[in-house]
């Protein structure tokens, strides 16, 4: 990449990247941050932390132990009268309060107690005397002398603490006492807390950044705050009501939703160091995300942009090879078009010389035929009388920079009645005009040859020779008006400096004597379509013999090999053959092409073509495909073997052997070539102990992998695989 070409593509980055990217990039990061604040007012409003939910469970755990306990109490065990007549006979009570229990795994165990028999406590595990029960905890008792005047004080369900449970126990509890007023009685729920931490960490997001409390009457039953944490029970601010509210108070944020069934409050209190914290860490990984984003924005804006300059530099590079002479001062983009527009004038320019070589081999027979292949490239004759001129430097000279600038850019022949079309052999030294004109207007052409006679000798630096034909009608006659002027050029004593060689004028005879191989070309053209090789040979063997009797700088020479190329490539489409793109004759007037090089070029052609009509001209189609079948069968297990070494074999191009091959069969020939390696492969593989390796090479496989993948493309199997099934 040059340096103008590496600034702009550089330059081309940039714009596009703070185009397109850097404005990505500053709308995500204001989405992050209103993300992050949004994040930030969730968590401090409680909308994430799910108080509300937080409530909804526990409250339904209370209602399902107030139902249990109503439950209970429709259970005529439960009755007065029932535990007044049955004071020892326990067994259905103690069933009942069990079957409660296995109710919620939750549950680690209940009592019941009941006025009518003071000294009876009911549990899951057995029957006590409250009075003697070593595991009533004297912190309940406080200053009463026994258990039941302590229950008595106790009119509505109440939930009790660890630190201050009726009963001792080794396993930390939540008791919840329930008055059942109309007997007298009560029942004690034993509660296992880590109901409420299981519950809150199944509702609470990993790495919480708030502390959760739940409190009844100002006691706690579970936190999960560290012990250390400085915010006090009595520091919350009071609530007013049922719903949820948020308040602000020492750097913590503090949300309470109180339960008006259970009498429960839920706190959640946020530390704003946490929340920052927390609001820092992800604000981190969104610059991560930033810079990804910017990777690969970078990336691809670079993709994309190579991509769309690969054209460009490919365009740099024809200009140079065109020998443009482009302005440096010019930015690169400007150079590319005005070298663009150089290019399209330089392709029109050949596809005019191309017409006009056409013209000159006599290929059109009239000017209707003529105006409908040239309209596209802007020529249109309108005349049918014409003469061919040539201007060619005498032998030992050569026309200057200075001759070829002032033919090029100087209108040659100011005569408005008449269409000059002209085409420059480099090679040649010469220069070959065709001037279509009214036969009314041939002594005005004449004068204005002569006048032009006389400006070319004062400005031209050297001497030359200006050849003008006889006039014609027939467009294929072309060719004679041509040869007419190349044997003026050769006849010494025609040439005059001082004034223009008209052949009408000269004793060299009459063009009928002139020999042009018009018939062979036709004929050529009749042979190939009608698969006639002999003739084909024919032909091109007189066709080749005419070209080596002309010399080098002949004007007829181009002409009449592209003539023969033309009609070659008219066959070979005719067959349906693809010839090689690569297989044309450069018109660039940068090229100096030798007859030796025009005629390697047709026999190239030919040999393309003759190798098909070989195909079709056998005895059979089928017989020269199984030529080809029988060449495979003694050679396929060679490594070498390929498409391409039997095009090269068989004088055929890969594309044509492909073709004639998959049209006699109908099987791709890479694939019956690998189709009998591998049957080959399988019997080796059933007979003989050699190694997947040993047989890859036999088989003509270079690589063992290549092998293997083949094989299991073609049996599904890998060859081992194949191996042990065959072998069972």
């Amino acid at each position: 990449m040059n340096t103008n070409i590496l600034k702009e593509f550089s330059r081309h980055v940039s714009s596009y990247f703070f185009i397109i990217f850097i404005p990505i990039v500053l709308l995500n990061i204001y989405y992050q941050n209103y993300f992050l604040d949004l994040y930030k007012g969730e968590i401090i409003s409680q909308s994430s932390n799910n108080l509300n939910k937080l409530q909804l469970n526990f409250d339904y755990k209370i209602d399902l132990i107030h139902k249990v306990s109503l439950e209970l109490m429709s259970n005529a065990c439960f009755s007065n009268a029932y535990i007044s007549n049955n004071v020892t006979a326990f067994y259905h009570i103690f069933n009942e309060l069990n079957a409660a229990k296995r109710l919620d795994p939750a549950f680690l165990d209940i009592y019941y107690y009941n006025k009518v028999t003071p000294h009876t406590l009911y549990s899951c595990s057995g029957t006590y005397n409250p009075e003697t029960y070593s595991k009533i905890n004297p912190q309940f008792l406080g200053q009463y002398t026994n258990f039941q005047d302590k229950l008595n004080t106790i009119e509505t369900p109440q939930f009790y603490a660890h630190s201050f449970n009726i009963f001792l126990s080794d396993k930390p509890a939540i008791e919840y006492i329930i008055p059942i007023h109309n007997q007298a009685a009560f029942f004690i729920f034993r509660i296992d807390p880590n109901f409420f931490e299981d519950t809150l960490n199944n509702m609470s997001t990993p790495n919480a950044t708030f502390y959760t409390y739940i409190l009844a009457d100002n006691i706690m039953l579970y936190s999960n705050a560290p012990s250390a944490h400085p915010l006090s029970l009595e520091a919350l601010p009071p609530l007013d009501s049922f719903s949820l509210q948020t308040t602000y108070q020492n750097e913590y944020y503090i949300s309470q939703i109180a339960s008006p069934s259970t009498h429960l409050t839920y706190v959640s209190i946020i530390d704003e160091d946490l929340l920052l914290g927390k609001v820092k860490m992800l604000s981190q990984k969104f610059i991560l995300l930033n810079a990804f984003i910017l990777l690969i924005g970078f990336m691809i804006t670079f993709l994309l942009t190579h991509r769309y300059y690969k054209p460009i530099r490919k365009l740099l590079y024809s200009l140079d090879q065109f020998n443009f002479n482009l302005p440096n001062h010019l930015h690169t983009l400007d150079k590319i078009a005005m070298g663009m527009n150089l290019l399209e004038h330089d392709n029109k320019r050949l596809h005019y010389e191309k017409c006009l070589l056409k013209l000159l081999g006599g290929t059109y027979k009239d000017i209707y035929t003529f105006n409908i292949s040239a309209q596209p490239y802007g020529i249109t004759l309108h005349h049918e009388t014409f003469k061919v001129i040539t201007l060619s430097a005498l032998p030992t000279y050569t026309f200057n920079e200075k001759d070829i600038l002032f033919l090029q850019e100087t209108k040659v022949l100011p005569m408005d009645f008449v269409d000059f079309h002209y085409l420059h052999h480099v090679s040649h030294n010469m220069y070959v005009f065709i001037a279509f004109y009214e036969s009314t207007d041939a002594r005005t052409l004449k004068e204005g040859l002569i006048t032009l006679q006389g400006t070319l000798s004062a400005t031209l630096s050297i001497p030359f020779a200006l050849c003008i034909s006889s006039a014609y009608k027939d467009l294929s006659a072309v060719p004679y008006a041509l040869l007419e002027c190349s044997k003026l050029t050769q006849d010494t004593s025609s040439l005059h400096t001082n004034a223009p060689a008209f052949y009408e004028e000269t004793c060299l005879g009459h063009s009928s004597h002139l020999y042009y191989p018009e018939n062979e070309l036709s004929g050529l053209q009749d042979a190939i379509t009608s698969y006639n090789l002999e003739k084909v040979e024919f032909f091109i063997h007189t066709l080749i013999d005419y070209i080596q009797q002309l010399h080098d700088y002949h004007p007829l020479l181009l002409p009449l090999v592209y003539s023969v190329s033309h009609t070659l490539k008219k066959g070979a489409k005719a067959l349906n053959i693809t010839l090689n793109p690569s297989l044309d004759i450069p018109l660039s007037p940068a090229h100096s092409l030798s007859k030796t090089y025009f005629i390697d070029y047709i026999h190239t052609l030919t040999k393309e073509i003759t190798a098909v009509i070989q195909l079709h001209t056998a005895p059979s189609s089928s017989l020269s495909i199984q030529t080809i079948i029988a060449y495979i069968d003694q050679h396929y297990c060679e490594y070498d073997l390929s498409v391409s070494s039997l095009a090269d074999h068989f004088n055929l191009s890969v594309s044509n052997l492909s073709h004639q091959f998959k049209t006699a069969t109908g099987v791709n020939l890479s694939t019956y070539i690998n189709s009998l390696r591998i049957e080959q492969a399988k019997t080796l593989l059933c007979t003989t102990s050699m190694t997947v390796s040993e047989i890859s090479t036999t088989i003509g496989y270079t690589q063992s992998s290549s092998f293997i993948r083949r094989f299991k493309q073609f049996t599904d199997l890998t060859p081992g695989e194949f191996r042990t099934q065959k072998g069972n």
